[in-house]
């Protein structure tokens, strides 16, 4: 798990605070060849007003 907080370097009139984050990822063996992963990130914009989720899930495979 991992949390982050956005903001300018440099503080303009409108915007300074660009919001913060957190992500969580959980990856698991299915068995010898698969591989279960699930990601999920969530953003939420302070000033920019544009908040985000996304959810990835994968598998993947080794021969």
């Amino acid at each position: 798990m991992a949390y982050h907080n956005f903001e300018a370097d440099k503080a303009s009139d409108t915007v300074s605070d660009l919001g913060s984050e957190l992500n969580a990822q959980y990856v698991t063996k299915v068995d010898d060849a698969f591989t279960l992963g699930v990601k999920y990130a969530t953003y939420s914009a302070d000033d920019v007003n544009v908040d985000t989720d996304k959810l990835w899930v994968w598998l993947s495979t080794a021969f």
